[in-house]
């Protein structure tokens, strides 16, 4: 599992959307719900998305299941 959170948000409901990184720069989303008896939802290595080392903003939306972020304004 990744070491290093870069950022998180509250997403729908009771889930976290974070992102991580391990030691190797690699980033993951993770998803997760702390008021259940089984958190996590969904793990998995962020692939061909080369500006996600770059973002400059993250939300998610509190009625769909999903995370947004921003690089460089875009």
């Amino acid at each position: 599992m990744a070491e290093t959170i870069i950022t998180a948000d509250q997403g729908v409901q009771d889930t976290y959307y974070t992102l991580m990184k391990d030691d190797l720069g690699v980033i993951y989303f993770y998803e997760f719900n702390p008021c259940v008896s089984s958190p996590s939802t969904q793990y998995q290595e962020i692939r061909n998305n080369a500006d996600i080392n770059q973002l400059s903003f993250i939300t998610s939306s509190g009625l769909l299941e999903h995370f947004y972020y921003a690089v460089d304004n875009k």
